[in-house]
């Protein structure tokens, strides 16, 4: 079991952490929703997270992160709609 604290309620749009991979880290729903709301408020523009429980409240996240978040382009993982329902899907990275 992987044990991880990530504080980045401190950063700021414009703050310095500009990439975080936490592939394959066990981290679950709550944990990667938690990430998602946090990760808005920072300027990173690569988040890889494939690996982890995507659950409603992270896929919901996510989705709205993504649509939104001017810098966050570079992601492991896509969120799309199935059955009327939002699921998280690996994508192919360099």
């Amino acid at each position: 079991m992987v044990i991880m604290t990530i504080h980045l309620d401190s950063l700021s749009l414009g703050g310095r952490l500009e990439s975080l991979n936490v592939i394959n880290c066990g981290i679950r729903d709550e944990g990667l929703a938690a990430l998602g709301e946090s990760l808005s408020r920072t300027s990173m523009y690569r988040f890889h997270a494939w690996g982890n429980h995507f659950g409603h409240m992270a896929s919901t996240r996510f989705a709205e992160l993504t649509e939104r978040h001017p810098y966050l382009k570079d992601l492991d993982f896509a969120i799309h709609q199935v059955d009327g329902k939002l699921e998280a899907a690996a994508v192919s990275v360099a």
